[in-house]
């Protein structure tokens, strides 16, 4: 009888725990939010997207992607749903994004993969884009 109450407890135990996972507040709206464990399988998911893509990748960056960590930003819509970004800069030249909308390790995610050529305005002998961009003090 012991044995069958010790089972039970375990048992509540676990279901109680599965049940508590990671939360984020947004605009006074709680969700839950991707685990440790799925964070990393979104990045290997990243990452071979990526690499069987149909952006022509050069061995180089590909071994970049791969070994490299990316520059992610997570913005959350609802539990475990909404928009993450991952971004590496290849070199001074080349920068690959991923990005990946909807309900996380779902097939109702959108993923959109992106090669970007970061000089292509000054190989036409144009000016770059950021030149372009000025601060400006802002008067009252």
């Amino acid at each position: 009888m012991n044995r069958f109450f010790v089972c039970c407890m375990i048992a509540v135990f676990t279901v109680l725990l599965s049940g508590c996972g990671e939360h984020i507040i947004v605009n006074g709206v709680s969700y839950r939010v991707l685990s440790k464990e799925e964070e990393k399988e979104m990045l290997s998911f990243a990452r071979l997207t990526l690499l069987n893509s149909e952006q022509k990748l050069t061995q180089s960056q590909k071994n970049f992607i791969l070994n490299t960590m990316p520059d992610t930003r997570i913005s959350y819509t609802g539990d475990k749903r909404g928009r993450i970004s991952y971004e590496w800069i290849c070199n001074d030249e080349i920068m690959v994004r991923l990005n990946c909308e909807g309900e996380f390790l779902s097939r109702n995610m959108r993923v959109n993969a992106r090669k970007i050529n970061l000089n292509e305005d000054l190989k036409k002998g144009q000016k770059s884009a950021l030149e372009k961009l000025t601060l400006k003090e802002i008067k009252h």
